[in-house]
């Protein structure tokens, strides 16, 4: 979405989900601005607006990376809704989840029981996440989870693919 610009002729949005292509997704006016609805996989998306020929970073949207022109395009992270499910440890008092996508706390991301599992849902950004869960203290990898990967310290992780 684009705030403003109501009296621009021409608004569209590109970016790396196009490959840059400058016809595709042209936008719609509404009371707010310009608008348009793209369905797009978890991933990390660069991208730009363009008024009326002129190419523009999102004003909204204070998260941008330089670009190979000495310029900056805006940054979107489309996430997906994981849920992680640990099976059994019905006598433990504590369960977390803890993985690269939250740098490894061990506080951060408590689990809840639920019908005989432990449970914590996430958004996460698409690609491959590293986990484990530390149950009462003790680090543990996804017991139904046979994608094992080692990390550059040599502890072995389970694996989740985020598509």
């Amino acid at each position: 979405h684009l705030k403003g610009f109501k009296e621009a002729k021409e608004v569209l949005v590109t970016g790396s989900f196009n490959r840059w292509d400058e016809t595709n997704f042209k936008m719609k006016p509404d009371d707010k601005g310009w608008s348009v609805t793209l369905q797009l996989p978890p991933d990390r998306y660069e991208y730009k607006f363009i008024v009326d020929g002129e190419w523009m970073i999102d004003p909204e949207n204070p998260e941008k990376t330089p670009n190979e022109y000495e310029g900056y395009n805006s940054v979107i992270h489309v996430t997906k809704t994981v849920e992680f499910k640990l099976n059994g440890y019905g006598d433990a008092q504590r369960v977390i989840l803890s993985g690269d996508f939250n740098n490894w706390s061990q506080t951060e991301l408590p689990m809840k029981k639920k019908n005989g599992y432990w449970v914590k849902v996430l958004e996460l950004p698409g690609g491959k996440h590293h986990y484990k869960f530390i149950v009462d203290g003790e680090w543990i990898t996804d017991p139904d989870n046979s994608v094992l990967e080692y990390d550059d310290q040599g502890h072995v992780n389970s694996v989740c693919m985020v598509k």
